[in-house]
């Protein structure tokens, strides 16, 4: 009895997945090499990816609304989704995106935003500011952060005050 219903399913499956094999015009693929599109990213050279980094749904006119205020400082901004999570950031000038990656880490309801050059869409780290415990107050500098950034991650910068570190709690890793 079992016998007959198991080759019944394997035959339906069989017959489901021959449905789903790719054709020959459906093989063959398409490569895009950098050259051929990097005359269509001359108007993009002031463009960020903004992915925020939670399981819930993102509201997109929340998110587009509340970070075109705070990002508009004196020059435009715009935003638009490009797929679920996923923001093209586009600004007027240079200054306007520095000034914006000067002060990450951003957050949207309590989930990380992790932002990226358009060009390198690569969103699987971020910049961090942590904060160093544990450590004695004349120990906390630049040193000791070198000396512990091997647990952490690769040190991007620390407070520096007339070319000498800053003695602080606080890292942007």
């Amino acid at each position: 009895m079992w016998k007959g219903y198991y080759d019944r399913v394997e035959e339906l499956e069989q017959r489901f997945g021959a449905n789903l094999r790719l054709s020959d015009r459906e093989r063959h693929r398409v490569r895009i090499v950098e050259e051929e599109v990097r005359n269509c990213l001359v108007g993009h050279r002031f463009t960020l990816v903004a992915k925020v980094l939670t399981g819930k749904v993102v509201p997109k006119e929340r998110f587009v609304g509340v970070f075109s205020c705070l990002w508009k400082g004196t020059s435009e901004v715009s935003i638009k989704e490009v797929a679920e999570k996923r923001f093209l950031v586009h600004f007027a000038n240079q200054r306007g995106m520095a000034r914006l990656l000067d002060v990450e880490p951003w957050n949207f309801y309590d989930a990380l935003v992790l932002l990226v050059d358009v060009r390198s869409v690569k969103l699987t780290t971020g910049v961090f500011c942590i904060q160093l415990q544990g450590i004695p107050p004349l120990n906390m500098t630049g040193a000791a952060v070198k000396k512990i950034r091997g647990l952490l991650a690769s040190v991007l910068e620390l407070d520096q005050v007339d070319r000498e570190d800053c003695v602080g709690r606080f890292a942007r890793v």
